[in-house]
């Protein structure tokens, strides 16, 4: 699979696919990308983990499946 944004200038686009698409099925999605730009994307701050105490936590089967 490979991804990739394009500016479209006109309403036709030519799509050149890799060596090994060719003979094969392939779906297009076209939809346009909101305002955040690749390049604002990098500069967002992300998280990789969350920690969170649990040591005095007590779980209850019958108060989490009461409806």
């Amino acid at each position: 699979m490979f991804r990739t944004i394009i500016k479209a200038q006109k309403r036709k686009l030519h799509l050149t696919l890799p060596e090994n698409y060719a003979g094969k099925d392939v779906e297009i999605f076209v939809f346009p990308v909101d305002d955040l730009s690749v390049e604002k994307m990098d500069d967002l701050k992300s998280f990789s983990a969350i920690s969170y105490n649990t040591k005095n936590y007590r779980f209850s089967r019958e108060e989490a499946n009461e409806r």
